[in-house]
């Protein structure tokens, strides 16, 4: 989905880092493009999901168990273009992709207004 984005010049998916803090430890790097965003922070924000595009959740929990509830709870929410990733951080790691540093810990104004779908951006106050 990022080559295919990269490749036609379209905006790439909105890609949400759900692990724990203590999981940043042996690995603190993310998918290219990814915000972290802890699981009950996402619910109680879910505003900054965007609704026009491709949302990929991902965690380190077998199975991709708690992307798998969120990506449910966000789709009750309105956000249904969203969707777990297969294998979670570790199936993305092993098949060898890129992973790059997490530069900071939340998203600034700009970066939410980046975010945010074009009816909602007046909605958000400038810092």
């Amino acid at each position: 989905m990022l080559d295919a984005a990269e490749a036609s010049g379209n905006t790439p998916p909105f890609i949400v880092d759900l692990r724990h803090p203590l999981d940043y430890l042996p690995d603190p790097r993310v998918l290219p493009g990814a915000l972290r965003i802890g699981p009950n922070e996402l619910k109680a924000h879910s505003e900054i999901i965007p609704r026009d595009r491709d949302v990929i959740l991902y965690c380190t929990c077998p199975s991709e168990e708690t992307s798998a509830k969120l990506a449910l709870q966000l789709h009750k929410m309105g956000v249904y273009r969203v969707r777990p990733l297969r294998g979670g951080f570790d199936g993305w790691k092993e098949a060898g992709f890129p992973l790059v540093d997490y530069v900071t810990e939340a998203p600034s104004a700009d970066v939410v207004q980046e975010i945010l779908p074009a009816d909602s951006k007046s909605a958000v106050p400038s810092m």
